[in-house]
């Protein structure tokens, strides 16, 4: 099955992706101390979770 995304929702999900990111860099102080930037925590975290969610249920998702 494939999740497809239009312009408004790839936009909002950017948006929840670089919030969560700042989240986790406040946080975080590994990420704090190391200056880790807070889209590419945030970037992180959506690539784990798109990853486990294509390799356990089979769902893709499409920008």
């Amino acid at each position: 099955m494939e999740f497809v995304f239009n312009g408004f929702y790839t936009l909002i999900s950017a948006v929840i992706v670089l919030l969560l990111g700042r989240f986790l860099v406040n946080r975080i102080d590994f990420l704090k101390r190391y200056n880790i930037p807070e889209p590419v925590a945030g970037g992180l975290v959506a690539a784990v979770v798109s990853l486990l969610v294509h390799t356990l249920w089979g769902y893709s998702i499409v920008f």
